[in-house]
């Protein structure tokens, strides 16, 4: 366990996500032992001497377990082992082979790698917790555990602030009420969840020679190992203001109050606060209504969705350049409706 340092360089892991598909075929505990050497991997990410100890040590499989788990791994030569000699006695190390040396994966060589990009802390786990892929190990159902992947896969806090709206989301109704100055005042009301079968992560509970009762009851599946992933705390719901319900749409901004990062529920908290002052009948109006926003008129199409996201964040630039991001759009905006609530003091 000497290289653990080696794995948490940046704090996060990844994982090829054309290997995955081969990883899933061995199993479940293959799948987990999987990632559980990649997290120990260097910065090479293909070799590690994580090995059995560590699929011990970070789930609840027994050492025969796990030692089958990376037999099955090799099997399927998607890993390859060699003895090395330190203090006198043999350790292994492991080599996760690349897409490129995989047969049974056709791809040119000098491709780059589809990768998954994850948070250690969803092998090591947080503090004293038992870690998310133990978690999910548990449930004994591969299914939730590849949905729980592809959702990282697919998930763009930058440009979506989570899942993109058009894959999962909690869905709104909406109604204006009313304008005031550059702002429309629309009621929001609160829908179900709605999710869209053709994405990665519902693949695994799809299978197209079904019957109709066969679909439904997979979609019932596919549900269940959503409620999984909410009942685990693995993902969050963050309620977005979006230009429209289309493709090509981008989002406005955050305006969760109780969700979200500490920007975003300021934000949030502050565009409530703005409606809450520009209607005299508030709370008469608000009992119709989850939530009452302004929405600047430039959005006639704008609507509200719940985007969800993973709570395990991977600590890359990327992840640091949404952050910057929102410290610099969304302190301004709730600043500007903080200013318009009360005039006096921004005087």
């Amino acid at each position: 366990m000497k290289n653990l340092s080696q794995g948490e360089r940046g704090q996060f892991f990844q994982v090829d996500r054309r290997v995955m598909e081969r990883v899933y075929a061995c199993g479940l505990n293959s799948t987990v032992a999987y990632l559980i050497l990649s997290c120990g991997t260097g910065r090479n990410n293909r070799t590690t001497t994580w090995s059995t100890h560590a699929i011990e040590k970070y789930t609840g499989l027994g050492r025969d377990r796990a030692k089958r788990a990376i037999d099955e791994l090799r099997a399927a030569q998607l890993v390859r082992t060699e003895m090395t000699s330190a203090s006198a006695q043999a350790h292994p190390r492991h080599e996760l082979l690349a897409a490129s040396d995989i047969k049974s994966i056709k791809c040119k060589p000098g491709t780059d790698p589809d990768w998954i990009w994850l948070p250690n802390s969803i092998v090591t786990g947080a503090k004293n917790e038992k870690p998310p892929v133990e978690r999910l190990r548990c449930q004994q159902d591969i299914r939730v555990l590849r949905m729980f992947l592809e959702l990282y896969y697919a998930q763009s806090l930058a440009d979506d602030g989570g899942s993109h709206w058009k894959a999962i989301r909690r869905q709104y109704a909406r109604h204006q009420i009313t304008e005031r100055g550059q702002y429309v005042l629309w009621g929001f009301t609160e829908k179900t969840d709605s999710a869209f079968l053709d994405q990665p992560f519902a693949a695994p509970f799809i299978t197209k020679a079904r019957s109709e009762s066969q679909k439904t009851l997979e979609k019932s599946d596919l549900w269940n190992a959503w409620r999984v992933l909410n009942n685990q705390g693995l993902v969050e719901r963050v309620e977005h203001l979006i230009e429209a319900d289309t493709d090509e749409a981008s989002i406005i901004h955050a305006c969760s109050c109780e969700t979200g990062t500490e920007l975003e529920r300021a934000l949030g908290n502050a565009a409530c606060d703005y409606a809450e002052w520009q209607l005299q009948n508030y709370s008469a109006i608000h009992d119709k209504y989850s939530t009452i926003l302004p929405v600047s008129r430039d959005y006639p199409k704008a609507e509200l969705v719940g985007i969800y996201r993973l709570t395990y964040r991977p600590k890359t630039q990327r992840t640091a350049a949404w952050i910057a991001k929102q410290r610099e759009e969304y302190g301004t905006l709730a600043a500007n409706f903080i200013n318009l609530t009360n005039p006096e003091s921004a005087a």
